[in-house]
């Protein structure tokens, strides 16, 4: 493990006493990203209040397609007589174990780090993710020689959903000393966990009625079965570091070294200067294909247009970032169909949803903040622009779910029964929470921002009699 000492920013310190009062650390939540779409999340107790946490969510077709493999760890060390099971996890009416009681500090540095109390010794647990990987790093160090038994928890599933013991899950496991694998279904990833532990004890047990707080409290289904295929034993020095990579790359077990290099790459990419911009960086990611993407909020949405366009000027624009801004927006104009950038890419790969009547809208406010920038300007003209005339065409004349410019007064009336278009689209089933079909009027906002953004490109660009006509639609 690497000194704290190397990141631009102090640590995020949640002192011991916070730490272990219950309500309050089972509800501080940390996150940590791999740039491609999989993270890992949870709390400051440990203990997972959410279906979306995990130590490894892995996007299995970057950045979607996002299963929950590896829910949790469960850790039991013995040191100078003392034992003391790290764990937290809630079931019916009880937290056990409850190892945040034993907690000292809890720092984001720049990834979540829990420091325990055994006795005399300080047991210190970290948890980062690898860039560009599905790979997450567990490591552990004590103060003082001790035994420290790691138990994982699986759960193999989409991250929407929850596993139950009864869903035909095999249970059968790998091990050849260095690595211990399971791939449950033949259609499903394999997940690698190398180790440098002492060895693996295989006592396979299913861990029934796990409870989510967070789910429970939002009406959902709330309970779930995991699996625990046995334990890692390691026998640590003082200052020694044991180790986990949980991971779906196929690749050769890692040793000491390159978890040691892979934590000091991953203190780099924190080597933010500020905490705003650190977080920015987890919303950035790559697609499958290596295009840049912006990721609308961890932890259940992927990339969707309106979040995306709403986000270029403050996540790229004012950060300098115009090649990632330009490249974003030229992805999003490939998928365009009838004048219309996608709502979403959806998670298993079906054809992108266009139910949105700002998203295109908003893409004009994005390519705004580009006119001042020189490299920008070959983009501006030979794509932007003639893809933004597209666009004002297919308004005017009309386009998917009745988007279209009344020819009585100019303003664009969007959507019918059935339809969600806005920013308000919450929809259960056939009901649309919120109806706003008709002339919406921040969608009219951005409308006349786009004919006017528009005229003046065309001004730019040398086409005066267009940028006069749609001059003359804005005014009315």
């Amino acid at each position: 493990m690497v000194s704290s000492s190397q990141t631009a920013m102090d640590p995020l310190v949640i002192a011991g006493k916070q730490c272990r009062e219950w309500a309050e650390s089972s509800a501080l939540e940390w996150l940590e990203t791999n740039g491609d779409g999989g993270f890992a999340m949870g709390t400051v107790s440990g203990a997972n209040t959410r279906r979306y946490h995990g130590l490894l969510v892995a996007s299995l077709r970057p950045p979607v397609e996002r299963q929950v493999l590896l829910s949790r760890m469960e850790e039991v060390v013995s040191c100078g007589g003392e034992n003391a099971n790290l764990g937290a996890a809630q079931y019916p009416g009880v937290v056990t174990p409850s190892g945040y009681q034993l907690l000292e500090e809890f720092r984001l540095d720049p990834f979540p780090v829990w420091v325990y109390r055994v006795g005399n010794a300080r047991v210190e647990k970290q948890v980062f993710l690898v860039r560009g990987q599905q790979t997450a790093v567990i490591a552990y160090r004590a103060s003082e020689r001790c035994t420290v038994h790691v138990r994982p928890f699986l759960a193999f599933r989409d991250y929407h959903s929850l596993r139950h013991a009864g869903d035909a899950f095999p249970t059968a496991v790998e091990s050849d000393g260095r690595t211990v694998s399971v791939q449950p279904f033949a259609a499903g990833p394999r997940l690698w966990l190398h180790h440098n532990a002492r060895g693996f004890v295989p006592a396979g047990d299913w861990y029934y009625r796990n409870e989510y707080r967070e789910e429970m409290e939002r009406g959902l289904d709330f309970q779930e079965d995991l699996y625990s295929p046995g334990w890692f034993q390691f026998e640590l020095e003082a200052g020694e570091t044991g180790f986990v990579v949980a991971t779906v790359e196929d690749a050769a077990a890692p040793g000491l070294d390159a978890v040691r290099d892979w934590e000091r790459e991953r203190r780099e990419q924190g080597n933010w200067s500020n905490r705003l911009e650190s977080a920015a960086e987890q919303f950035l990611v790559r697609r499958a294909d290596g295009s840049p993407t912006i990721l609308a909020g961890y932890p259940w949405f992927t990339d969707w247009g309106r979040d995306t366009m709403i986000s270029i000027p403050g996540l790229l624009l004012s950060r300098g970032r115009m090649q990632e801004a330009r490249d974003i927006l030229r992805g999003f104009l490939a998928h365009r169909n009838q004048g219309l950038i996608p709502n979403r890419f959806p998670d298993r790969g079906e054809a992108p949803e266009y139910n949105t009547a700002d998203a295109t809208l908003w893409m004009f406010v994005a390519a705004w903040g580009l006119r001042g920038d020189a490299g920008s300007r070959e983009f501006l003209r030979e794509t932007f622009y003639p893809a933004a005339r597209e666009v004002i065409a297919w308004h005017r004349r009309g386009t998917h779910f009745g988007i279209r410019a009344d020819e009585a007064d100019g303003l664009l009336s969007a959507g019918y029964e059935g339809t969600q278009l806005t920013w308000m689209d919450a929809k259960v089933g056939d009901w649309v929470v919120t109806p706003r079909h008709g002339k919406a009027v921040e969608i009219n906002a951005l409308w006349y921002n786009a004919l006017r953004m528009t005229a003046w490109w065309a001004k730019e660009f040398g086409e005066e009699a267009y940028a006069k006509e749609l001059e003359a639609e804005a005014e009315r």
